[in-house]
């Protein structure tokens, strides 16, 4: 199943034609356990902004889609075609390079037993655990 994140009749309506254009999922079974992995391909990224959101976005959707499957969510696969970090974020973006390091944390993404249909996807239905190390959020500014 592919999903287009497009809407062609109304393109022409558009500031911008959307970053992530399509998704798929791609359900499979092994050792008895059903699982559920989701295929993203953008057609274009600004790298430093658009790519933590499109992941978070869509690796939280393989779980919704995975609880009603019945199925265990397992990979997103990210595809960026013309990904880029422009000319105003380079500076920003070698400093935090230099000065942060990847943090350890066991996430977890929870969703209530109750949960049985879209309507059920409520913020008290769900929950991130794990989430206990972080830093400052980075700024960088908006490339137009």
């Amino acid at each position: 199943i592919i999903v287009s994140a497009w809407n062609p009749g109304r393109l022409d309506q558009a500031a911008l034609a959307p970053c992530h254009s399509f998704f798929q999922f791609l359900p499979f079974e092994k050792n008895g356990v059903k699982y559920l992995d989701l295929s993203l391909t953008c057609r274009s990224q600004d790298f430093l902004l658009g790519t933590v959101f499109n992941v978070m976005q869509y690796g939280v959707l393989c779980h919704l889609v995975a609880k009603l499957t019945g199925r265990v969510a397992h990979k997103l696969y990210w595809t960026g075609n013309n990904t880029h970090i422009y000319d105003n974020q380079k500076e920003i973006f070698d400093e935090y390079h230099r000065e942060r390091s990847p943090l350890k944390n066991n996430i977890k993404l929870e969703i209530a037993d109750s949960v049985q249909s879209i309507a059920d996807f409520l913020p008290e239905n769900i929950q991130v655990t794990g989430y206990d190390n972080f830093m400052e959020p980075i700024k960088y500014p908006i490339a137009v």
